[in-house]
């Protein structure tokens, strides 16, 4: 309940919904020729670029709260013993911040991939490959930066276990709302030169 395996568990489940269906949004329209009708109505382009996008995400974000839900009523069934377990009000936030900013940034990076794709699963590959190779380049860059700033003698890792990770926190959701706010602009300006 307060370990960072449950910011985890929290980000999973939306994360997974979003990839799995993101790539239908625009490959998909494409494949069933629906994506002309679509362009022939009223709305503009960045309309039907948000509403695609934040159906489905917001869609993959409640059923991942829903998800939490059910494991903490289920956590109090098998390990409450007559004591209500909570998420902390900093562990909630947290956990329903981060999963709609990281499915955001899945979601933003599966319109951009299905704007360009010639399939569906073209667009989910590409996706996946992407998804991985960003995972691997984060974790790589940290442990890199950690290990070079701990070699010069400035001691990261003590400063990390002594610290409340407030500072931390607030920076990888700033890193995170920068990312979502750039790839939100290249999809709006890719859906218009694709229109």
């Amino acid at each position: 309940m307060t370990e960072g395996g449950a910011l985890f568990a929290w980000i999973i489940a939306p994360s997974v919904l979003v990839m799995q269906t993101i790539a239908d949004s625009f490959a998909g329209e494409r494949e069933r020729h629906t994506l002309e009708t679509l362009l022939a109505t009223r709305l503009s382009e960045w309309v039907i670029l948000l509403g695609k996008l934040l159906t489905l995400l917001l869609w993959a974000w409640s059923v991942g709260q829903v998800l939490i839900l059910v494991s903490l009523v289920t956590s109090n069934i098998a390990f409450g013993q007559g004591e209500l377990l909570l998420f902390s009000p900093t562990m909630t936030l947290m956990g329903m911040g981060f999963s709609l900013l990281v499915s955001g940034l899945i979601a933003l990076m599966g319109v951009l991939f299905s704007l360009h794709a010639e399939s569906v699963r073209q667009a989910q590959q590409s996706l996946a490959l992407a998804w991985v190779g960003l995972v691997i380049a984060s974790i790589a860059l940290i442990v890199l930066v950690t290990m070079i700033l701990e070699r010069i003698g400035i001691p990261v890792l003590a400063w990390l276990a002594a610290s409340n990770l407030t500072f931390l926190v607030i920076g990888a959701a700033g890193v995170l709302a920068l990312l979502d706010g750039v790839l939100l602009v290249l999809a709006l300006r890719s859906f218009r030169r694709a229109a």
